[in-house]
């Protein structure tokens, strides 16, 4: 670079809405950005596969079918949404209830190209 000019000094941003790569990294998979939201799910393997991902979640409750409630402190951007999506028979979204209907609709489309149409309820 040669020759470099301060056009302006004026966009300062408040401490406390500074980017924060750290809480960042344990809310998402991929670097889709979000807004933070808290995902309770019922994860049918094994809880560490979860709880290594996401340092800040915590097991909720053990469920009678053998699967663990998990609560993440994450985000709604679209990384999530195809982590949450890759996880296809191992996880159930029980909240929030966007983010449930978004991988319920997922599904159906992905049957959809295999010729496998889905009965309306």
């Amino acid at each position: 670079m040669v020759d470099t000019k301060v056009i302006s000094s004026r966009n300062k941003i408040d401490y406390k809405n500074k980017f924060e790569g750290g809480i960042f990294r344990t809310q998402t998979i991929l670097p889709f950005l979000g807004n933070p939201i808290t995902i309770v799910l019922d994860f049918y393997y094994d809880p560490m596969y979860v709880l290594d991902r996401f340092p800040n979640s915590k097991i909720i409750q053990a469920n009678e079918d053998g699967s663990v409630r998990i609560e993440i402190q994450g985000n709604d951007g679209y990384g999530m949404k195809m982590w949450l999506s890759g996880q296809s028979h191992m996880v159930k979204v029980i909240s929030p209830k966007h983010l449930r209907d978004y991988l319920i609709q997922d599904m159906k489309d992905a049957l959809k190209l295999y010729g496998v149409e889905m009965k309306s309820d």
